[in-house]
């Protein structure tokens, strides 16, 4: 809710904006004709870390494209704290209850930025508006889990899956989650397709190092719902689309 509220401040200072004159007389030429920054992404489901390289148009005006590594997670993720330690001197791991997957995302596309500020042009505060859109690839890992009786420490990792099903989902045999690189081999491929739009706010908008905030909204879509938990009784709770209100900090420089 707050990301919203800030979103909707932002975005009505950004077209109130507008009527403002794009240049002062004394302001000629552009210093900076490109830029690259890495952008740390918070959104309501999950993270992303961004690299973006940009091509300054005009002092209003930025076309860019955008890398990125993330991680989508499900509306009804919630973390659990295991009943036993992973061993005599271990701590309690917490874990995803019902969790069958990991869905990290690769995403690439083209962007836009565009100022409506004349301060743009200056060593002032810019605000502007972004769009962007590319291809998604969802990369779905499964979710190990140590599993081990209620009398010794010894556990083993395991997946889910039919014959794994009553162990997995009995907390009182969990230990907490598998090693970081368990079902690295077993990885799978969802592609599929993504876009955005946010406003901007950016302190000296043409220096040399750029800083930068940004709030918007994201969709991720793919063609089939990716498999993140297990369905119970019968019932899927997964989606073939995620709708994410973001927040972001740029850090980059211009050249």
């Amino acid at each position: 809710m707050r990301i919203f509220v800030s979103f909707a401040i932002l975005w009505l200072l950004s077209t109130t904006a507008i009527a403002q004159s794009r240049l002062n007389n004394d302001v000629k030429g552009i210093i900076y004709d490109r830029e690259g920054a890495i952008e740390f992404r918070l959104h309501t489901h999950g993270w992303a870390i961004n690299y973006q390289i940009g091509k300054l148009k005009t002092y209003y005006r930025t076309n860019f494209y955008e890398f990125g590594l993330g991680e989508l997670k499900h509306y009804k993720e919630t973390s659990k704290s295991t009943d036993s330690p992973t061993g005599p001197t271990s701590t309690f791991r917490s874990y995803s209850f019902g969790k069958q997957n990991y869905a990290f995302v690769l995403r690439g596309g083209l962007g836009f930025k565009r100022y409506y500020t004349e301060k743009a042009a200056k060593n002032g505060v810019a605000v502007g508006i972004t769009y962007a859109g590319g291809i998604t690839l969802a990369l779905m890992k499964p979710y190990y889990l140590e599993i081990g009786g209620t009398r010794d420490f010894n556990s083993i990792p395991i997946k889910y899956s039919e014959a794994t099903k009553k162990d997995f989902l009995d907390p009182f045999k969990i230990r907490g989650t598998g090693g970081l690189f368990d079902g690295v081999g077993e990885t799978s491929i969802v592609p599929g397709a993504y876009g955005r739009i946010g406003v901007q706010v950016d302190w000296g908008a043409f220096d040399e190092f750029l800083r930068a905030v940004e709030v918007g909204i994201q969709l991720d879509v793919f063609p089939k719902k990716l498999p993140i938990l297990v369905p119970i009784n019968g019932f899927d709770e997964n989606r073939p689309y995620f709708l994410n209100f973001y927040l972001s900090l740029q850090l980059g420089k211009r050249r």
